[in-house]
């Protein structure tokens, strides 16, 4: 079950059909929250200030509060949106750029769920809230489109998988944009991080050295590894685990390197107007990694096993 505002909502509601019919219906009561949300500083986030677990583009993770992690969070969101469910104990989070979002949400409930379980908690013994997070009024709709495919995405899946999900913070596109003279509108968060230990959902920016591990590789997987969304956090294990993949037809790699830094912010960006300054030089690096590990399956991933990262005092260390 799928509740918002304390109804119950099924994907053939009328409110559902349209962004503008689900604001009718429940912006009033949406908008103190999403104000709360986006009116907080954002939080710089440096590597040395928490055991922290970042999720880049078409990733998600679930972790729970034995897990020896105090953060885990997501940034560099235009178009993009955070997913985060929470319950007591359990944090998983998502992010989500419009690529194969059914799947990635029925995976990450399916993560939630098993852990749940595992901890001695019945489906229905804890509140099991849901966030969503990102995205503005974009000229394209991008947002719109992708906020509502992940409104109806959990219409849909919490009643096959027996979950009642409450919608506690939608702070997305219309909720989520500034006006920005000379643009006419923008992103107000573009990252989100959340305290494993007290549920605080708050802005963040992390630094580029708080996205390890293997940032660069992670980040190449959303431009030619795939659509589905991947889980890094092998919960049994208590480690990063990067899967083994490949990527697919890279012949035109080698000449998008050769573009000037407008023609990669404009031909490669849903939002180029309002990109975070360090979009073009993360979107190099990842090209130039793909140009030079055009298999991953064979030059990064040994004999296709995985890279698997355990926390060691506060930091992401290699192990075999």
């Amino acid at each position: 079950m799928f509740c918002v505002c304390q109804e119950n909502i099924k994907p053939t509601n009328e409110c559902l059909q349209s962004y503008r019919s689900f604001i009718e219906k429940f912006g009033k009561q949406l908008t103190k929250k999403a104000k709360t949300l986006t009116s907080r500083k954002a939080q710089e986030i440096e590597v040395a200030d928490h055991p922290l677990l970042y999720v880049t583009q078409r990733e998600f993770a679930t972790i729970s509060k034995f897990d020896n992690i105090s953060m885990i969070g997501t940034d560099m969101m235009t178009t993009c949106h955070c997913v985060i469910i929470t319950s007591a104990h359990l944090t998983s989070l998502g992010h989500f750029d419009g690529c194969c979002t059914l799947e990635g949400i029925s995976d990450m409930l399916t993560s939630f769920g098993s852990q749940l379980t595992k901890l001695n908690n019945s489906l229905g013994g804890e509140v099991i809230k849901l966030h969503l997070i990102g995205g503005f009024l974009d000229d394209r709709e991008t947002s719109v489109e992708l906020s509502m495919e992940i409104l109806n995405g959990f219409a849909l899946l919490c009643a096959e998988f027996g979950m009642e999900v409450h919608l506690e913070t939608f702070a997305c596109s219309s909720f989520n944009t500034c006006e920005t003279f000379p643009i006419p509108s923008a992103p107000i968060v573009y990252g989100v991080a959340v305290s494993v230990e007290t549920g605080d959902i708050f802005p963040a920016v992390f630094s580029e050295e708080s996205k390890h591990p293997a940032h660069v590789l992670r980040g190449a997987y959303s431009l030619y590894g795939g659509g589905r969304m991947r889980n890094i956090y092998n919960n049994e294990k208590k480690y990063i685990e990067i899967e083994s993949f490949t990527f697919g037809d890279t012949s035109s790699v080698r000449e998008l390197l050769r573009r000037n830094d407008d023609w990669i912010l404009k031909n490669l960006s849903t939002s180029p107007d309002v990109e975070p300054k360090n979009f073009v030089s993360n979107i190099r690096q990842s090209l130039s990694f793909i140009y030079q590990n055009s298999d991953p399956a064979k030059s990064v991933f040994k004999n296709n096993k995985s890279l698997k990262y355990r926390l060691t005092a506060d930091t992401w260390t290699a192990i075999g």
